[in-house]
């Protein structure tokens, strides 16, 4: 019995250990962009199968359509066992609609194992918080202040007059 349990154990390790899988690393873009403006995102793609794995591209998908114009920029169709690739993996355009807020789009990689057919793919979350850009702050800053003077006005009170007298 024991022997059983054995060998059922390492045949399954082994079948885990032979598993193919691409690793997708996503760095932040280095910049901060502006509405219509395009961020560049950079990492790193790991194949850790024993088979060249054909690689079909990067997809995207943005739920409330804050990115548009997805441009994948890999150079290449397909990584040999434990290959690495490092650089620019895509480009998106910020929509001129876009709110200030944070936005959550997912990335995914997907290729197959040329020998075994069997299909690899990773993927991953990436999260933009858009804030206005300094113009925008500034002009914000005389309308709070005319808010708070305005709300000091309506309500009767004077700062003067809740000092006393002497």
């Amino acid at each position: 019995m024991v022997r059983l349990f054995a060998a059922i154990w390492i045949t399954a390790m082994l079948a885990a250990s032979s598993f193919a899988s691409l690793i997708l690393h996503i760095d932040q873009p280095l910049r901060d962009a502006e509405l219509g403006e395009y961020l560049l995102y950079t990492g790193s793609i790991t194949y850790t199968g024993e088979n060249e794995v054909e690689i079909y591209g990067v997809g995207f998908h943005a739920p409330d359509g804050f990115l548009s114009d997805f441009q994948g920029h890999l150079n290449f169709d397909s990584m040999t066992p434990g290959s690495t690739y490092t650089g620019e993996l895509f480009s998106v355009r910020i929509d001129d609609r876009t709110t200030y807020e944070t936005h959550t789009a997912s990335v995914n990689l997907v290729g197959h194992d040329k020998i075994s057919n069997e299909i690899v793919s990773d993927s991953k979350l990436i999260t933009v918080n858009f804030v206005p850009e300094p113009a925008t702050m500034l002009a914000l800053i005389p309308a709070i202040g005319l808010l708070l003077r305005r709300r000091q006005r309506g309500n009767g009170c004077n700062p003067v007059d809740k000092m006393g007298t002497i």
